[in-house]
């Protein structure tokens, strides 16, 4: 008995080290924040200037304006129709980039290079996407669907990687022991156990 707290009491973490350690968190953290500071060239004076612009800008904005509402109703109207085209093109091209993405279906030479693709997509900010597409097809709705395309390929892309990665490999398995090409196999073994995940994301 005397052994086993004995042991017991040698293998416990000590909590004087834990604490340094949140301390040492806590001050590395600190120390992030002044250099992030310092970088952006934060001041008061500018940060109350900053409060009195924000003040401003709400001052504009309340009331309402409501006489222009056939300006309001247009740019509603077609951010809304760039919303759907863009998801229903993401979705679109998100399909077979998750089935080439898919780890369990191909080899490695293929599902790298797209799986780097999804990432791309994923790794750009919406709005840097944006401005690239801007400078290459001017302003308009195009722009905006094509960047958020590619936020949506990003997104969705994944998810669909990943619910393919996760299915049973015996329907896969006795689909091609028939003999069945690659798209039988997807068309007969992947997509029934796939199909109700892919709705639910898209």
């Amino acid at each position: 008995m005397i052994r086993t707290v004995v042991r017991f009491v040698k293998h416990s973490p000590d909590p004087a080290s834990g604490a340094w350690d949140a301390a040492l968190g806590w001050l590395a953290l600190a120390l992030y924040l002044l250099w992030a500071m310092s970088t952006l060239e934060f001041n008061p004076a500018r940060f109350i200037t900053g409060l009195d612009n924000g003040a401003k800008f709400i001052h504009r904005m309340l009331p309402p304006n409501f006489e222009r509402w056939d300006l309001l109703v247009k740019g509603l109207t077609e951010s809304l129709q760039m919303a759907f085209l863009a998801s229903f093109l993401g979705v679109l091209i998100s399909l077979p980039l998750g089935l080439l993405a898919a780890r369990n279906l191909l080899p490695a030479v293929i599902t790298w290079p797209v799986r780097l693709v999804i990432i791309a997509c994923r790794s750009f900010h919406p709005v840097i996407v944006a401005i690239i597409c801007v400078k290459a097809v001017g302003f308009g709705a195009l722009a905006g669907i094509i960047a958020l395309t590619v936020a949506s390929v990003g997104f969705v892309g994944k998810l669909f990687t990943e619910a393919i990665e996760e299915i049973s490999m015996k329907q896969i398995e006795a689909v091609r022991a028939t003999g069945a090409s690659f798209m039988n196999v997807v068309i007969f073994g992947v997509m029934p156990q796939v199909m109700f995940r892919f709705i639910g994301f898209s």
